[in-house]
C-alpha cells in the first residue's frame, strides 16, 4: 500500500495532476494502475514502461465517467479478456449503495448466490427475476470470485 501511495504522489507531483484517483486519465486493469498520457498508457508506479493499449482497452472500458470525468460506474465482470466486455454486472454508488448488482434489473449478486445456495435452480431464478440465464450465471460467478 505504501508503494501505491508513493506512486500516486509521484504522478500527481510530476504531471501536476490533482486528485489522481478521480482523474479520468487514471485507468485500471488486470490488477494494475495506468496513467493515460499523450495517448500512451504508462504503468504505475511510473517506471516509464509503456504498455500495449489494445491489450488493456477492454478493461479500461469497464469504468464509466460522468461529463466532468469523474468515475461513476464500474462493470467489473469480464469473463473473456480477449472479447468484448460484458456489462451484466454493475457497481454504481447510486444503486444498492454500491453493492454489485445485475445491470439490467439491479438484483444483488449476493442475493442471487444465496438463493442458488438455498437450492433454487438458475432457470427458476432467471424466470422469477426477469433475467437471462447468462445474467444469473455471471452474478453467481462474480460473487464466488469476490468471496
Amino acid at each position: 500500500m505504501a508503494d501505491l501511495r508513493k506512486a500516486i504522489s509521484d504522478v500527481q507531483e510530476t504531471l501536476g495532476i490533482e486528485r489522481l484517483l478521480i482523474n479520468p486519465r487514471l485507468k485500471t486493469g488486470a490488477g494494475r494502475m495506468f496513467i493515460d498520457l499523450y495517448s500512451e498508457l504508462i504503468g504505475l508506479p511510473m517506471s516509464g514502461q509503456i504498455v500495449i493499449r489494445s491489450a488493456f482497452e477492454h478493461h479500461l472500458e469497464a469504468v464509466v465517467h460522468d461529463p466532468e470525468g469523474v468515475p461513476v460506474k464500474l462493470y467489473p465482470w469480464m469473463p473473456d479478456p480477449l472479447g468484448e466486455p460484458r456489462t451484466t454486472i454493475m457497481i454504481d454508488p447510486e444503486v444498492s449503495f454500491g453493492a454489485p448488482v445485475t445491470a439490467y434489473r439491479g438484483i444483488s449478486t449476493a442475493v442471487l448466490t444465496d438463493m442458488v445456495d438455498a437450492g433454487l435452480s438458475l432457470d427458476d431464478l432467471a424466470t422469477e427475476y426477469g433475467l437471462s440465464s447468462e445474467e444469473v450465471e455471471d452474478a453467481i460467478r462474480f460473487e464466488r470470485a469476490a468471496t
